[in-house]
């Protein structure tokens, strides 16, 4: 993937109707006939030649919750600031592959409980032909469960874990990716819980967010705000966010442990459901330049929409 300037996501709510505007990455693109989709392993650069360009995008309401039910007449794309006919809309109804990073230092004791039953609740939002992994981090990151497509263990071996040690939080993400490289699924996911920011990590953050760019994958994250003056805690936080939204994924920030398992929940929601937008590449695709992809809903019905997904791409030389 070439690399370049990623921008922000915006979302602009109106009095009667919602219009969410974002900025996206394409990174993975898929061959379409009338009657049938076929996926092709995710590329690296934006492929033209007859095929479409196809944007992955969830939209939620306030409360979180995937918005389902939208047609293509609720949307509106634009390449480069140009005006796109959209040829292919659906629910993009594929397995997944989702790493859990959890944060086991010292200051996630008593969290045991807790975690079983979050991660369950993020187990239980998966398909059967789903698969994952988990990681747990303090000091260094550990895998604790490989690759597997039985994810029902996955959330005991959280229970006895002993929680001591610092946050090695951005290896733990890296980590994460890496095993996302054995995936078998075309779409792939990293969930990270965590209630402070990394101080133990090789990796910087700058690092972490180039590796993440050309992972393919999205990141959803789970931060748990206990001290609203703790200073690396923030830091961390804002540095979820933006890994996020770089990734096409989600944050949500909690104030103690007791919505945890609801969040998780919804995550899960937000990786299942989600939209495929197809439209043919405007002319010059492949000049090499930078082109940006916004896209609009529009519903009267839901009122105020967030939409996730990755943002910008470049064509190839």
């Amino acid at each position: 993937m070439a690399a370049g300037k990623y921008h922000s996501l915006a979302c602009y709510p109106s009095m009667s109707i919602a219009t969410a505007i974002v900025t996206l990455q394409v990174t993975t693109f898929f061959s379409l006939t009338a009657q049938s989709q076929q996926f092709i392993e995710p590329k690296s650069i934006f492929r033209v030649n007859g095929d479409l360009v196809i944007v992955p995008v969830s939209v939620s309401d306030r409360k979180g919750h995937t918005v389902l039910g939208l047609t293509a007449n609720d949307f509106t794309v634009l390449d480069d600031n140009i005006r796109q006919d959209i040829v292919s809309f659906s629910r993009w109804d594929v397995p997944s592959s989702i790493g859990v990073i959890f944060d086991v230092s010292g200051s996630m004791r008593g969290t045991e409980d807790i975690a079983v039953s979050a991660v369950r609740a993020l187990v239980d939002e998966t398909a059967p032909d789903d698969e994952g992994f988990l990681v747990t981090f303090a000091d260094v990151p550990r895998v604790e469960v490989g690759m597997t497509r039985d994810l029902s263990p996955i959330p005991d071996h959280l229970a006895f874990l002993r929680r001591e040690g610092a946050t090695a939080l951005f290896d733990a993400i890296a980590t994460g990716f890496q095993n996302l490289k054995g995936a078998h699924t075309p779409r792939k996911a990293l969930v990270v819980v965590t209630d402070g920011g990394d101080n133990r990590s090789r990796l910087t953050f700058r690092e972490l967010l180039s590796i993440s760019l050309e992972a393919d994958a999205q990141v959803y994250a789970i931060a748990i705000r206990r001290n609203a003056w703790d200073a690396e805690a923030q830091r961390g936080r804002a540095q979820l966010d933006r890994l996020a939204a770089e990734t096409g994924g989600r944050s949500f920030t909690i104030y103690d442990t007791s919505p945890l398992e609801e969040t998780m929940s919804l995550v899960g929601e937000l990786i299942r459901n989600q939209y495929l937008i197809g439209y043919k590449p405007p002319a010059g695709a492949q000049s090499g330049k930078r082109h940006q992809i916004r896209i609009r809903v529009r519903s009267i019905e839901h009122g105020s929409l967030q939409i996730n997904a990755k943002r910008g791409y470049y064509a190839p030389e």
